[in-house]
């Protein structure tokens, strides 16, 4: 067993004028934006893994994640942040 969790939060994805607004209902304060739905998806898991780090480097803990709801897109942490 290699002892690493895999989490995936939802992350909602909205068209927003020109482009399309990322935001986590589990992740206080994460959102992000992007002009294109795969520059969104890209950007939404930088934003989660700095979210992410940024709480544990100051000493915080980080929310696991609720289950998905319907129009959410699961967006995991990457690897090499796990």
């Amino acid at each position: 067993m290699s002892g690493v969790i895999k989490l995936t939060y939802g992350a909602k994805i909205e068209a927003d004028g020109d482009g399309f607004l990322v935001t986590f209902r589990d992740i206080e304060n994460a959102f992000t934006g992007a002009a294109t739905y795969q520059e969104a998806i890209f950007n939404a898991q930088e934003v989660l893994d700095l979210m992410l780090l940024d709480s544990l480097e100051k000493g915080g803990l980080i929310p696991l994640p609720t289950p998905l709801r319907h129009g959410e897109v699961p967006i995991s942490v990457s690897s090499e942040r796990a």
